[in-house]
């Protein structure tokens, strides 16, 4: 029967019948109405509220494990720490600034400029926040490839004559 969902999914007891000579421009009663569903705002922060419960819970896990993690290579964390603020203190800076602006300001101001009917700038604004937490990520994987201090574990295949 048109419009209507497959008997099969629920194994129905009910049987409908119907002539056998349906219009073919048939369509649904209802087809008019257009109106969108219940807002199910206690679903939605009771969703939110499990997820971080659950990534809470997951967190003093993992906080725990690494924690002795920690303690056993306190050394070398200490050491990657003091590359990192020593050394590369201005990229480490500049990965701050352009998340800080290519993340959050950026995207914030093109709401405005599109709320004000500015679209050309606010496509712009939004394409210059996306350059910018692309430059700030790949700020990040240079800043975490290059800080790490090695844990003792034998140098790569290709290293060569770099020592």
């Amino acid at each position: 029967m048109p419009f209507l969902p497959d008997a099969r999914i629920t194994n129905s007891t009910t049987r409908y019948t119907l002539s056998e000579n349906l219009p073919e421009d048939m369509k649904e009663v209802d087809e008019h109405i257009l109106k969108p569903a219940y807002k199910e705002l206690p679903l939605v922060v009771m969703t939110v509220l499990t997820q971080i419960s659950l990534g809470g819970f997951l967190a003093l896990f993992l906080g725990d494990v690494m924690l002795d993690t920690i303690k056993e290579n306190e050394y070398q964390l200490q050491r990657t720490k003091r590359l990192l603020n020593e050394n590369f203190a201005k990229i480490k800076l500049l990965r701050l600034v352009t998340l800080i602006v290519g993340g959050i300001l950026l995207p914030l101001l093109a709401l405005v400029f599109g709320g004000s009917g500015s679209f050309g700038s606010a496509s712009f604004v939004l394409f210059l926040a996306l350059g910018l937490s692309f430059f700030s990520e790949i700020a990040d994987r240079f800043l975490f490839y290059t800080t790490v201090v090695p844990l003792g574990v034998a140098g790569g295949f290709f290293v060569g004559k770099q020592r």
